[in-house]
């Protein structure tokens, strides 16, 4: 169950227009912390995140993340995919694809 410290909470006038969804989202959104258990996964522990926190983040089901301590505090980072060669080369298209620059004259040993 997520819980925030009741100096974070939102005002009480907003929660009726937000549904459960909604406050959490506005909550991450706009900086506040938002509480998550740790629980066990097999041999080991788990954090789920929630849908709001992972939508933002861009976090889906298979991806990568980094963990790393920071003083004390464990700080979850996605990592960028590497693409193949192929892959970045299939992303080249007409609209993206800039034209010829002119360097000026071949000087030195590049002019046979």
């Amino acid at each position: 169950m997520l819980r925030r410290s009741r100096t974070e909470r939102i005002p009480r006038r907003r929660l009726s227009r937000l549904t459960s969804s909604g406050i959490l989202a506005g909550a991450i959104q706009g900086g506040r912390r938002v509480r998550a258990k740790i629980q066990k996964w097999g041999n080991g522990l788990g954090l789920r995140l929630p849908q709001a926190l992972a939508q933002s983040s861009r976090l889906e089901e298979g991806s990568e993340v980094e963990l790393t301590l920071v003083g004390g505090r464990l700080v979850v980072t996605p990592v960028e995919e590497d693409l193949s060669l192929d892959e970045m080369l299939d992303q080249v298209t007409d609209e993206n694809r800039h034209g010829l620059l002119d360097w000026g004259p071949a000087v030195g040993k590049e002019a046979l």
